[in-house]
């Protein structure tokens, strides 16, 4: 697009507004005379299903009238009351042949209340039955006493019935019908009548439809689901063909005398004078948006043509000033009063304006080039002292990183520190705690050898007690061996009788002797035992001076631990401070060391700057120039 010429752009740009405005309008007023062409064959249609219910309501109301001059003659009401048949046949039988020969009269019956069959004059042996089930305007007529017709079934089908109260000397003794053809002669009437052929489709016992009469050619142009929908009162228009042409085939129900549906109607209209109608109307509306098209694009093509011309007037202009010689003087004829006026206008607003910007520039250069050269020197110095700046930034940052470096070494010394004087600290605690345990095993110790010392005096008193009583059994044995002895000597004496005796005496004396020996050795282990017990009461009571001195050292070297915890405490206190300070000392010195980078990158960026002003100090001196160069090309 953006290589066609405007006035190519206009035509085409128009054209696709006219064909799009014909390709909207033509399928608009097709959609409207399609359906204003639907609608008056609707009309058509229902004026025609009118046509026919007016025909059907009009025999409806022949038949009550010919019921209505019946129930009126004195003599039939006379002979219907006294219930005299054969008088009824005689007045009624002339009246029926003539009527069904010459008004198409199918039935003329006279009912007793409510519904039973008194007299059929078309059919005299039939008389007597109940028609209560099936027959409900003869129930009606006789319930109200009123005139009825319309549609209904009966004995004999569909028909066209008009039902008349019979009084006589002011009371109700039934009712006369009269019933119209209705059947296949009625529908090719009216097909003569109109043109139009119809059937009406009832409902049959078992479900589904049949033809009840009618001058359509087959059963029914409607499907049983489309009969269906029209029985419960849709109106329904389709349209197909029929016998080769195109018809519309309406569908309405049709309702008995009480308006309940007794079938469905169906119309057949011939739609080829609506459809030729159709298709003149539609070629003229395609032909008149095919001119109207035509004439568009041409008035279209005139008008793209016009400001094509006053658009390459403007461009010579144009380039009349571009190509020359740099004309700023130059202006467009700014007369015309529409668009390329305005664009000739807005033109010459802008050669003023260019034509005083250039002037402005030109004045200016100069003073930029001297300002460009003058900055440039400056930018050079600037860069110098700038390098100068970053080279002692850097020594400054060396330094505090080396700071940096040994007040964390100070930090980790301290926490090291930190860390053994907090073990020194459990190791001091600890042996506070097992001199603590000593002194307690100490004392638990002095106390049994307390109490050792005092089994032993018990010991070496028992003993002593013990050798009290050896002496007492020492005597006794010395006693016991005096007293054998003396027992030997009076035996002897005795000679033969004394032997026995002698014996027990030598015995006995022996037993002392060995108790004496007994004793002897008894007191013997007594004394080692005793001696033993003093050596051991010696023994325990050193053991208890030692152990008291013990205990006492104990109680001091716990009182040693303490102190030393206590100092170990101050220690690491003193530690503790001195980690934190160095801590602080660290971030401190990590927060200056940052500070020092941050200041040592805006240093080298402002020496990268100062650089690039340098630069551009020198380039923009160099473009003074050429504008200055550019300019004198332009006559201002």
């Amino acid at each position: 697009m953006k290589n066609l010429t405007i006035g190519l752009r206009v035509l085409i740009g128009s054209g696709i507004v006219l064909v799009l405005s014909v390709g909207l309008i033509l399928p608009l007023a097709m959609a409207k005379l399609s359906e204003l062409s639907n609608q008056a064959e609707q009309r058509e249609l229902e004026n025609l299903f009118v046509n026919l219910t007016e025909a059907i309501a009009a025999q409806g109301a022949q038949a009550r009238a010919l019921s209505a001059a019946i129930a009126r003659n004195p003599d039939i009401q006379r002979a219907f009351a006294e219930g005299n048949r054969d008088r009824l046949i005689e007045l009624t039988r002339p009246i029926f042949d003539y009527m069904h020969e010459h008004q198409g009269v199918q039935q003329f019956q006279f009912h007793q209340p409510p519904a039973t069959s008194f007299l059929r004059v078309h059919m005299l042996e039939k008389y007597g039955d109940d028609l209560s089930a099936i027959r409900k305007t003869i129930v009606e007529a006789n319930r109200t006493q009123s005139p009825i017709s319309g549609l209904e079934k009966g004995v004999a089908g569909l028909g066209v019935r008009g039902v008349e109260p019979v009084p006589y000397e002011g009371r109700h003794i039934g009712v006369v019908e009269f019933g119209l053809s209705f059947g296949q002669a009625f529908f090719e009437h009216f097909k003569r009548r109109t043109g139009v052929d119809a059937a009406l489709q009832i409902t049959e016992d078992g479900g589904g439809f049949r033809t009840f009469a009618g001058t359509i050619q087959g059963s029914t142009l409607f499907s049983a689901e489309q009969l269906a929908r029209i029985l419960a009162g849709e109106i329904l228009i389709q349209h197909r063909d029929y016998q080769g042409i195109p018809v519309a085939v309406y569908g309405r129900v049709v309702n008995d005398f009480s308006g309940q549906p007794v079938g469905v109607l169906e119309l057949i209209g011939d739609r080829s004078a609506t459809v030729a109608t159709y298709h003149r109307a539609l070629a003229s509306i395609l032909g008149t948006g095919v001119a109207l098209l035509i004439v568009g694009l041409v008035i279209a093509w005139f008008i793209a043509q016009g400001i094509a011309r006053s658009i390459r007037r403007t461009v010579e202009s144009l380039d009349a000033i571009a190509q020359g010689d740099g004309d700023l003087t130059r202006r467009l004829d700014d007369q015309g009063r529409n668009e390329l006026g305005d664009l000739a206008r807005a033109f010459n607003a802008f050669a003023d304006k260019i034509h005083a910007l250039v002037s402005q520039i030109s004045r200016a250069t100069f003073e930029l080039q001297g300002a460009s050269e003058q900055l440039s020197t400056t930018s050079g110095e600037t860069y110098r002292q700038v390098k100068v700046e970053q080279s002692e930034t850097d020594q400054v940052a060396t330094a505090i990183n080396q700071m940096t470096a040994t007040v964390e070494e100070v930090a980790r010394h301290a926490a090291e520190a930190s860390r053994v004087v907090q073990e020194t600290s459990r190791a001091a605690t600890h042996g506070d705690r097992l001199a603590q345990q000593t002194v307690e095993a100490i004392e638990a110790v002095a106390h049994e050898i307390e109490q050792a010392g005092q089994v032993v005096a018990r010991l070496a008193a028992d003993s002593r007690e013990i050798g009290a009583v050896l002496d007492v059994i020492r005597g006794v044995a010395e006693q016991t061996n005096l007293l054998a002895l003396n027992a030997a000597i009076e035996a002897a004496r005795a000679g033969e009788q004394g032997r026995g005796f002698a014996v027990v005496a030598a015995e006995v004396r022996t037993l002392a002797s060995r108790t004496q020996d007994s004793i002897q050795d008894i007191r013997h282990k007594i004394e080692r035992v005793q001696s033993g017990s003093s050596e051991v009461v010696s023994v325990i009571e050193t053991s208890q001076t030692h152990a008291r001195g013990g205990v006492e050292q104990a109680r001091q070297a716990s009182e040693s631990f303490q102190s030393i915890s206590r100092f170990i405490l101050g220690v690491h206190d003193m530690n503790t401070h001195i980690a934190s300070a160095a801590e602080e000392q660290s971030a401190v010195a990590e927060e200056i060391n940052r500070n020092i980078h941050v200041i040592s990158r805006s240093v080298d960026e402002t020496a990268a700057e100062a650089d690039h002003l340098a630069q551009a100090s020198r380039r923009l001196a160099q473009l003074a120039g050429e504008i200055q160069q550019a300019i004198g090309s332009f006559r201002i």
